[in-house]
């Protein structure tokens, strides 16, 4: 069955996990922030977890196209 090998309890259940969730997030979210050369670690996180780091690039452009939304809503 599909999704048969899914666990609940797994799904960010450590730090590596998210590591990676909240840097896609921040990645789209925030894009006027300055760069940096991301720490070895980081970088093992996205690699090792890159699922969970798209999954927040996707999390974040949804909160964007709502807070634009909002905007518009307001503004007009």
């Amino acid at each position: 069955m599909f999704l048969s090998g899914l666990n609940p309890k797994e799904f960010l259940s450590n730090h590596k996990e998210w590591h990676a969730l909240v840097e896609g997030f921040c990645d789209v979210f925030m894009p006027f922030v300055k760069r940096y050369e991301p720490s070895e670690d980081l970088r093992k996180d996205i690699q090792g977890e890159h699922h969970y780091y798209n999954a927040g690039r996707v999390i974040a452009f949804i909160a964007v196209v709502w807070f634009w939304i909002g905007v518009y809503k307001v503004v007009f």
